[in-house]
């Protein structure tokens, strides 16, 4: 396949070496990569250099908007894609974004895609892991990211869907995903914090029950069986922390 004209890559990366190969290798349609790296100590650098990547050295600091906005920043083109490092671009999104990318309109600010989401060594069907969609491909100069857990895009003009998935092979065992959950809900207390959300008590409860039921009734998550189930109170554990979080924020603040 021919390149996309104006197509940058960027991938945020921390010692990614088990699965960045494959995610560059999915890469190569694009015009540029980007890997914007948060000082990893494994094989994650020689991996970017092997597949031409331009390389950028910069902490995280535990703010994901602001590290892909610098990738969007460093990007030499119109569109940029945005791919974790243990996603990959399967051929009929490739060919997608190649048929978009030729004819969009001037007022299209962003594309949003679903993926393909393997938890647990089994591929996700129902529950949000299959059915949201994210935002990935962005005009440079008319989207920003504003947060990203959950994931948030500032754009200006329309954000259309993808009808292909990115493909999603998540890395992390329960520990690691237990870790990510707390980094995450730190993250989200904080954007709702800064943006001035009020802390009720009663969220600490109801959010958490109302998150499950949703994507494990309502989005039919139960139909994944147990890996479907620890994803979906997964994501009610993750409100749990956020409200708590955020209360905590107001209580630390009343005290000082």
């Amino acid at each position: 396949m021919s390149k996309c004209s104006s197509l940058a890559a960027c991938v945020l990366t921390h010692n990614s070496e088990a699965c960045l190969e494959k995610c560059l290798k999915s890469l190569k349609f694009c015009d540029e990569t980007i890997v914007v790296d948060d000082n990893s100590t494994d094989k994650t650098m020689q991996i970017a250099k092997k597949y031409g990547a331009r390389i950028f050295q910069r902490s995280l600091n535990g703010d994901y908007a602001k590290q892909r906005n610098f990738g969007l920043k460093m990007a030499k083109f119109e569109w940029v894609l945005f791919v974790d490092s243990d996603e990959s671009i399967p051929s009929p999104l490739k060919k997608e974004i190649h048929k978009k990318l030729k004819s969009v309109k001037p007022n299209t600010a962003a594309f949003a895609c679903r993926r393909d989401d393997y938890f647990l060594g089994q591929l996700l069907s129902h529950g949000p892991a299959a059915k949201n969609y994210l935002v990935r491909l962005l005009r440079k100069d008319s989207s920003k990211w504003i947060v990203a857990q959950p994931e948030k895009v500032l754009a200006e003009g329309e954000i259309l869907n993808l009808e292909h998935k990115i493909r999603h092979q998540r890395q992390e065992n329960l520990h690691q995903y237990i870790e990510k959950v707390n980094r995450y809900s730190t993250l989200e207390a904080t954007w709702h914090y800064k943006n001035g959300e009020s802390s009720v008590r009663h969220k600490i409860i109801s959010q958490p029950i109302k998150y499950f039921y949703k994507s494990f009734f309502e989005m039919e998550g139960r139909k994944d069986g147990m890996p479907g189930f620890i994803l979906c109170a997964m994501i009610a554990i993750i409100q749990f922390f956020v409200q708590l979080k955020l209360w905590e924020f107001y209580e630390h603040e009343k005290q000082h």
